[in-house]
């Protein structure tokens, strides 16, 4: 049996901070804790104790110059027309974040990890989940949304990445770094 793990860029501490503030205290949206926030770049799954090392490997071969990233507004992902995730937004569309997106989707595949990866053919459409929704109606959320359309949450340098995995408990995940990868200094 293998673990849950998902490659992302962690967020400062104040924008995770900020980000968490938000919580509109809804019923049936639940706001994750500032530790639970970040901007996944690729979800795995279950991968095998055996091939984590070839993954890891593969991460640290990547080499992608630091860039700068914005996160701004709040939107919603539906799920046969129910809302089911709440997300803070990249404000812009950065080439270094689309670079590593590219790279570690390449070490991924090269890994040959035999888990369904079927979720890395869909486009990357960058974001911070913040909020899970349970029976929450869209127009219950529509005010929040609106209210943060265009709210800034903070930019900063994307310094590096990180494996994590993923592993569950009662009161939600909890996420253990298996490996960092700095990103080069310009």
């Amino acid at each position: 049996m293998g673990k849950r793990m998902f490659v992302a860029i962690d967020l400062p501490e104040e924008v995770r901070a900020g980000l968490a503030g938000l919580d509109p205290r809804l019923a049936g949206l639940r706001w994750l804790g500032a530790s639970q926030m970040h901007l996944t770049l690729c979800f795995l799954g279950e991968v095998a104790e055996e091939r984590e090392g070839r993954l890891i490997a593969g991460l640290a071969a990547i080499r992608v110059a630091r860039f700068s990233l914005a996160l701004k507004g709040l939107g919603c992902f539906a799920r046969n027309r129910q809302p089911a995730v709440v997300w803070a937004g990249v404000a812009h569309a950065a080439p270094g974040l689309f670079r590593l997106h590219q790279q570690v989707g390449a070490a991924v595949l090269a890994a040959e990890l035999g888990a369904d990866l079927t979720a890395q053919e869909k486009p990357f459409h960058p974001h911070v989940t913040v909020g899970r929704c349970k029976g929450v109606a869209a127009a219950v959320l529509q005010p929040l949304l609106e209210r943060h359309e265009h709210s800034d949450f903070g930019a900063f340098e994307v310094s590096g990445f990180t494996l994590y995995a993923s592993i569950l408990h009662p009161h939600g995940p909890e996420y253990q770094s298996m490996f960092h990868q700095d990103l080069e200094t310009a």
